[in-house]
């Protein structure tokens, strides 16, 4: 299509007879994103409502703990997120008191995976002894491959259990 990029396909293979064959595969196209050039989208204010639920912490080994938890997050006031194709879950592992949380484990937050609907669940998450918080940031992803800077994403801050 003239002035649009293509920015995504997603496409599932498998084989049809892999005893007979072993060249021989089926295609199957099941999506393709297109999008104009020009096409900007503003990520909204920060209006999300960020919440989490069924939180276990089991004991691990050396002084830390493991956590699982579901993340979920919408927009407030009912505004539609359809704009949105992805979301992308990092971590960043907070030390020190929960009233000073300025120092950080590590440099950069750590990435944990992408979701495609407004929830993610984390599942047997390492936390080291000695964190006290961890902040759950998910970065919103446009349809036209666009994304919200870190630092302006929503985030679900969570207090490690003593």
């Amino acid at each position: 299509m003239q002035g649009k990029t293509l920015t995504e396909i997603h496409a599932v293979c498998y084989k049809l007879n892999p005893a007979s064959d072993r060249s021989a595969y089926h295609v199957t196209l099941g999506h393709l994103s297109l999008r104009n050039p020009g096409q900007n989208i503003i990520f909204p204010p920060p209006s999300w409502q960020v919440c989490g639920e069924y939180i276990n912490w089991e004991p691990g080994s050396d002084q830390s703990k493991a956590v699982s938890v579901n993340i979920l997050w919408n927009l407030r006031d009912g505004n539609d997120a359809s704009k949105f194709q992805n979301y992308r879950i990092y971590v960043e592992k907070m030390s020190g008191t929960n009233e000073n949380l300025t120092e950080k484990r590590q440099d950069q937050p750590e990435y944990i995976g992408v979701a495609h609907v407004q929830a993610y669940y984390v599942s047997k998450l390492t936390v080291p002894a000695g964190t006290a918080s961890l902040k759950f940031i998910i970065q919103v992803f446009s349809v036209g491959g666009t994304f919200q800077p870190l630092n302006d994403s929503p985030t679900y801050q969570l207090d490690v259990k003593v």
